[in-house]
């Protein structure tokens, strides 16, 4: 499902997330390299002092730029 378009759409989401969340921060864990596609394993903080979660991105690459995003929610256990 296609959430939104285009490089100005992704500066202005992602802005506004970084812009409400100033302490986010994000370690990458693992990271496979298939072809065009790059999956990451993530430990994500969105405010010191409380605990990280996990997160996976699938990136789809073409001529070295990211074409397409997909986030994997975590799961509930």
């Amino acid at each position: 499902m296609l959430t939104y378009q285009g490089r100005d759409e992704l500066r202005k989401r992602y802005g506004a997330m970084f812009a409400a969340t100033p302490d986010l921060h994000c370690e990458i864990v693992n990271r496979i390299v298939a072809g065009d596609v790059v999956i990451d394993q993530e430990k994500v903080q969105r405010t010191k002092g409380q605990p990280r979660t996990d997160a996976i991105a699938v990136y789809r690459i073409k001529n070295g730029l990211i074409v397409e995003v997909t986030f994997i929610p975590p799961v509930s256990n």
